[in-house]
């Protein structure tokens, strides 16, 4: 009689556990299905919000990773902190979709085949750069590399590329539509221009590494510290048996501990060099010819110079940005090289470097100081009126969000 009972217990027991489970499930999906966010007729539920919290996780993790730093996505207050980054970044979408519909800011066919023509240009340009910093020379195909993108955030299709352009050309349009009665002042541009004399000048002088930094990625340039010069060169690279010989020995140096005696192999550089010049010496006699006889130095550049890049613009006009510190690829008696050329127009001896010869010209020294506010006039307009309208654009937004009746249901987020 006991082990029937025991049986009946134990079925029971097991169909509990089994509905139990069931019934876990069945409330999962009710959980997930729940509404967190509404307005008008769009809405966002409890599982589409976790999994763009996912998302703002993932990029989260992968931001702090880029400079070394670790994150942790399992804490609860990182979590909350991401989901309500998501909850606002939704809210803000809904409001200034609604808002662009309501005022007449949609996208004309035409305009949607531009986006079309821009996405197909933009994914191709990513696929290139993911392809040649990830892959370098190996050959993989574009769906491998369209997953790359896709693990750090980047659209992994045209057709994905398109659904992120459609929502920045729309808000662009009305963000025109908002802000198209702003103007600036003379005044206006007197005050950022001061400003951003003054900003440049500190950082500049005290980090003359940002000035060139700004120059090298073309950024607006309002202050100019002292030191700063353009340099051209020629250069005659050794035949790749000597440069890979130098390589080597190169290397060992390098590698070797922390007060070896590395003077055998610092000897053996110098004559590895030696042999190097002599297998190229024809050629560099016969340019040095032409120098003394005054030939265009641009000419022989063309004529003579194996660095590429500096044969594209704007390096082919304007030669390479240097000063003191600078970091060059060529190494440091390049640099100061360069930087001991005593005038405007002075050409150097053969200067010898761990990869060839180069012939320096002082192409050009820039002026110190404030840059003349004419000489930055248009780009200084252009900055201000966009940042003035982007304020007011902001503030705007911000009333329309304070207005709108978005509809947020935290109890679904418990």
């Amino acid at each position: 009689m006991r082990k029937r009972i025991l049986l009946v217990v134990a079925l029971i027991m097991t169909l509990l556990l089994t509905s139990g489970c069931k019934l876990i499930e069945r409330d999962m999906n009710v959980v997930n299905g729940r509404v967190v966010l509404s307005y008008g007729d769009v809405s966002y539920t409890r599982g589409q919000i976790d999994a763009l919290t996912e998302e703002q996780l993932d990029l989260m993790e992968m931001n702090y990773a880029t400079y070394g730093m670790s994150y942790d996505r399992t804490d609860k207050a990182n979590i909350e902190e991401a989901r309500e980054m998501v909850i606002s970044d939704l809210t803000r979408e809904m409001v200034v979709n609604a808002k662009a519909a309501e005022l007449g800011c949609t996208l004309t066919e035409e305009e949607l085949s531009a986006i079309r023509t821009e996405a197909e240009t933009t994914f191709q340009e990513n696929l290139d750069f993911f392809r040649t910093t990830l892959f370098g020379d190996e050959e993989v195909s574009d769906d491998v590399v369209a997953a790359e993108m896709a693990a750090y955030g980047y659209p992994a299709s045209v057709d994905d590329t398109v659904a992120m352009l459609i929502p920045q050309k729309q808000e662009e349009k009305l963000m025109a539509q908002v802000t198209g009665d702003i103007t600036v002042t003379d005044e206006d541009l007197q005050a950022v221009y001061d400003s951003n004399v003054a900003m440049q000048q500190e950082d500049y002088e005290a980090y003359p590494a940002m000035f060139e930094s700004a120059v090298l990625y073309d950024s607006p340039i309002y202050y100019t510290p002292e030191g700063f010069r353009y340099v051209k060169h020629i250069y005659i690279p050794f035949v790749q048996e000597d440069a890979d010989a130098i390589a080597e020995v190169t290397a060992q140096i390098e590698a070797a501990d922390e007060g070896a005696d590395v003077t055998a192999l610092g000897d053996q550089v110098d004559t590895l060099r030696i042999a190097a010049v002599a297998n190229i010496q024809t050629t560099l006699d016969e340019i040095q010819t032409k120098l003394d006889a005054g030939e265009d130095f641009d000419s022989l550049i063309a004529q003579y110079s194996q660095d590429e890049t500096a044969q594209e613009e704007p390096v082919k006009s304007t030669g390479i940005l240097m000063y003191e510190a600078s970091l060059t690829s060529w190494g440091t008696s390049f640099r100061d090289s360069a930087m001991e050329l005593a005038a405007v127009g002075d050409i150097s001896l053969p200067v010898v470097t761990d990869t060839g010869v180069h012939f320096i010209l002082f192409a050009s020294e820039l002026t110190p100081g404030a840059v003349p506010f004419e000489d930055v006039r248009e780009t200084l307009e252009a900055e201000t009126l966009y940042n003035k309208q982007t304020q007011a654009y902001e503030v705007q937004v911000y009333q329309w969000m304070e207005e709108a009746d978005v509809t947020v249901n935290r109890n679904a987020l418990k």
